[in-house]
């Protein structure tokens, strides 16, 4: 015969199992969706997703517009402290690089910010220059599947994606995307 407290223990263990369950799940496990997939040129490289943010200005912004453009897209936050070290880094890329055939667009994920206000407040402290665009509910984040910040999308001329980076980049590596062979 089960005593109650065998039956109490069951009930404990199996919601302990089902609560594990749940666990991952959340944290990416079994049953996460697959980030939406991207199409893929007869070159094998896959095609950024187009998305439309507004800058620090309010100004519309689409990716579409850099079409003809080597594109450097870093997804970041003011908080991310590897964020903040790669800053500096993509301040300089932009001043050396950006405009002539490179475009650097720093895209803030401003759903998880204190808002926008935060974000300009950051940037004027610092001194950053380089285009910002505000992901206010973090779509886009989402659409390009960024689970971990900062992270990094290399497009070649034609839009594809030809390099991600997850994790802040070094000086040397940035200055090696120049060379970046692109179809």
């Amino acid at each position: 015969m089960i005593g109650r407290k065998q039956i109490l223990l069951g009930i404990m263990i199996l919601a302990a199992v089902l609560g594990g369950f749940y666990l991952l799940d959340r944290a990416g496990g079994a049953g996460r969706k697959a980030p939406p997939a991207t199409a893929v040129n007869p070159s094998g490289a896959a095609a950024a997703p187009d998305f439309k943010l507004k800058d620090m200005d309010g100004k519309e912004v689409r990716l579409e517009d850099f079409r003809g453009k080597k594109v450097l897209i870093n997804f970041w936050t003011t908080w991310c402290t590897y964020c903040r070290e790669e800053m500096p880094l993509l301040q300089k890329f932009h001043e050396q690089h950006g405009g002539r055939n490179w475009q650097v667009l720093t895209i803030n994920i401003t759903s998880s910010e204190k808002g926008v206000f935060a974000v300009r407040t950051y940037l004027q402290s610092n001194k950053y220059t380089f285009p910002v665009l505000l992901d206010e509910t973090g779509s886009v984040a989402s659409l390009y599947g960024v689970r971990s910040i900062p992270a990094s999308f290399v497009l070649n001329e034609k839009g594809e994606v030809i390099k991600t980076r997850v994790g802040p980049f070094t000086w040397k590596e940035m200055a090696d995307l120049i060379s970046v062979p692109v179809n």
